[in-house]
């Protein structure tokens, strides 16, 4: 059996947690990573991911979504400015 960290999140302590999967359900491409966990885990394997690129990643359409999200940052700190207690605006 494989261990792998998938995205889900245990509400009780916000952090992610070891899904069991079987080595059949993974590609061949993520088999290939696995590596097996050091004592007292070392019946488990997780996967090792690939280095991230020298040249940064190729991302069409962040520039937008980037300055839209910041465009939406000013007007939050905007509007928390005017506010007599500005820490109500904050995130949770």
């Amino acid at each position: 059996m494989v261990f792998i960290k998938k995205p889900k999140l245990n509400r009780e302590f916000g952090l992610l947690v070891w899904v069991p999967m079987k080595r059949g359900d993974l590609s061949h491409t993520i088999r290939e990573t696995l590596k097996r966990l050091p004592p007292p885990y070392d019946s488990h394997y997780g996967i090792v991911p690939p280095a991230p690129p020298e040249d940064g990643v190729f991302a069409p359409g962040a520039t937008k979504a980037l300055e839209a999200a910041q465009a939406a940052f000013g007007k939050v700190d905007a509007i928390a400015a005017q506010m007599k207690d500005p820490y109500i605006v904050a995130g949770s």
